[in-house]
């Protein structure tokens, strides 16, 4: 389901506004975890969670609707 909130142009800007906060968070948890392995993390039209683990992928998804 897609959100006709924000046109296509501002929708696309404040999702890489959004990933780079939640990468930059990331980093950030990382860094007090010397030696842990870091994940990637993505946006993906997930239906049933507002995000999830995917260990085969190393992947924080995170629902695009959140």
């Amino acid at each position: 389901m897609e959100h006709t909130i924000f046109p296509p142009p501002d929708r696309a800007r404040i999702k890489t506004t959004f990933m780079r906060m939640l990468q930059r968070e990331h980093s950030t948890i990382m860094h007090r975890f010397p030696g842990a392995r870091s994940a990637m993390l993505d946006l993906r039209p997930l239906k049933n969670f507002w995000g999830r683990w995917l260990p085969e992928e190393r992947v924080i998804a995170i629902s695009e609707s959140l």
